[in-house]
């Protein structure tokens, strides 16, 4: 570098090498070096993509409010963050692009939306009285690039006496600019009970599924059904027709114009011993005609050729597209979807799985910490901020203020800046035993070189009572970032230690620091 320092780096190439970076942690610590470097996060960088960032999946309900789990799929690596204020519900309210979330309370139909980690709350216009008890059952939502935020309750009932199925579906959408709610009230037939229900706003029309049938409802203050245009199903292939499948997931999403459906089937048979499921992915397009007299859409199936470098990730509430150059090896179409199955599908088959959208081939890519209910998780995108010197310095300020006024006896002063902290979490704790060790390793030697890989503690190294000499045998209690215990056997097991390949077997699960049961 010609006798310059890292440091001396000029601005414009410290911003080329943080655009690359792709995980928020490692994005973090660049910043963290040194001034200069933290400095040229400040103005110029501010309008950067909101998808730099490798997408988190955000945990549904927990047994803990006070704290958020994450996960990211791809560098194996989940992550805690304790919530501005209990969380009590997990009815996400999040931006259509995953840049953003919030949950969603309702106060005598007053709704409010709460960042779980700022802890700032965003009220929004009073709902009318007649869309029903929405303070008892609390609706989800997405707010579109438009501005747009619809909340919606979709749900089936059945008929008692004739034992027909009906979907209700009850929105309330509010515009940009406006002040007032309009509100939207149908009730449908269903075709089916086990298909996905699923709502979406799109171009000025709120699109409702059920069992595959859309419904594309124009909102207006009137209410009026007649508006309302039925979208028909596509045309299968004749496997696919023919072909009994148990459950049916829809997402839409947004992408270089086009509004798209993603349909994930899943057939499943089983026998005495276990299940046995597949899956498919297909990908249409809405087109609309309006050369008619009546509008009419249509959904095309798009090929995965149409849908090269772009990259799926299916959740709920929201769904979103990220270009595929943001993806470490990602160099073809393809979808992740966060899957639970039916009751009774093996532990093993429940996480995220990842369809290839040009072979159509699917393959199960990680499996998903036990606490998590995968059927309702959530794909975001973080966004880290990086606070500029200026600030930091104002905050040291209001400190020693603070730490001065408390001494004097005053009326302290609080900073209306609260600093959220993400921290790497690590999974449960377990118990295990490394054989084939080297002679003349110690305990401590072995709890420094496992300590690289996850937290360790109660490391014993074994040895003959009679010639002290070592057993090649080590105890220790660990807790890794992998999402189960069978993943991070697997990683210790590919480990040397002075040429020698360990053999780590596990001797009991749920250890705490202490090598006790927990």
């Amino acid at each position: 570098m010609n006798g310059k320092r890292w440091s001396d780096l000029s601005p414009d190439v410290l911003r080329e090498i943080s655009s690359r970076l792709w995980e928020p942690t490692d994005f973090i610590y660049f910043h963290a070096v040194c001034k200069p470097w933290r400095n040229s996060r400040d103005p110029p960088l501010q309008g950067t993509s909101t998808t730099q960032f490798l997408p988190w999946l955000l945990a549904p309900a927990q047994k803990d409010p006070d704290h958020l789990m994450f996960r990211c799929v791809f560098s194996n690596a989940s992550y805690r963050a304790t919530a501005a204020s209990p969380v009590p519900r997990r009815n996400w309210v999040c931006r259509a692009d995953g840049a953003a979330y919030w949950y969603l309370t309702v106060e005598n139909l007053r709704p409010s939306l709460h960042d779980p980690l700022t802890g700032e709350v965003t009220h929004l216009p009073p709902l009318p009285y007649r869309i029903g008890e929405w303070d008892k059952e609390i609706p989800c939502g997405v707010v579109y690039r438009d501005g747009s935020t619809l909340l919606h309750r979709i749900f089936r009932v059945v008929v008692m006496d004739s034992g027909v199925h009906i979907v209700r579906f009850m929105a309330a959408l509010l515009n940009p600019g406006d002040t007032e709610w309009v509100i939207v009230d149908r009730t449908f037939q269903a075709e089916g009970y086990s298909g996905q229900l699923y709502a979406g706003y799109h171009d000025g029309k709120i699109m409702v599924t059920e069992s595959g049938l859309w419904h594309a409802i124009t909102p207006d203050d009137h209410n009026v059904v007649a508006l309302d245009v039925l979208v028909p199903k596509p045309l299968y292939n004749a496997w696919e027709k023919h072909a009994y499948w148990s459950r049916q997931y829809n997402y839409l999403l947004e992408s270089r114009g086009e509004l798209l459906w993603a349909l994930v089937k899943v057939y499943i048979h089983h026998n005495a011993r276990r299940y046995h499921h597949r899956l498919s992915l297909s990908v249409h397009a809405l087109e609309v005609d309006d050369s008619a007299t009546e509008k009419t859409m249509r959904w095309v199936r798009k090929t995965g050729r149409s849908m090269a470098g772009r990259v799926l990730f299916l959740g709920c509430p929201n769904s979103f597209v990220v270009d595929a150059s943001r993806l470490r090896g990602e160099d073809r179409a393809c979808a992740y979807l966060a899957y639970s199955g039916p009751e009774g599908i093996p532990r093993e088959q429940v996480g995220v799985y990842r369809f290839d959208l040009v072979s159509n081939k699917v393959e199960f890519f990680e499996q998903l910490p036990r606490e998590w209910n995968v059927g309702r998780c959530t794909w975001i995108i973080p966004q880290p901020s990086i606070t500029p010197i200026q600030e930091l310095t104002g905050r040291r300020l209001v400190a020693q203020e603070l730490e001065q006024q408390t001494q004097d006896n005053m009326a302290p002063i609080t900073s209306p800046t609260r600093i959220t902290h993400i921290e790497r979490y690590y999974g449960p704790s377990f118990r295990a035993m490394a054989r084939d060790l080297p002679l003349t390793v110690t305990s401590y030697q072995l709890q420094l070189f496992l300590s690289k890989h996850g937290k360790v503690s109660n490391v014993e190294v074994l040895y003959y009572r009679k010639t002290k000499r070592s057993q090649g045998i080590g105890l220790f209690t660990m807790s890794t970032i992998h999402a189960n215990v069978e993943d991070a056997l697997e990683a210790l097991n590919a480990l040397a230690l002075d040429g020698c390949s360990l053999n780590i077997k596990l001797v009991r699960r749920g250890i705490d620091d202490r090598g006790c049961l927990q």
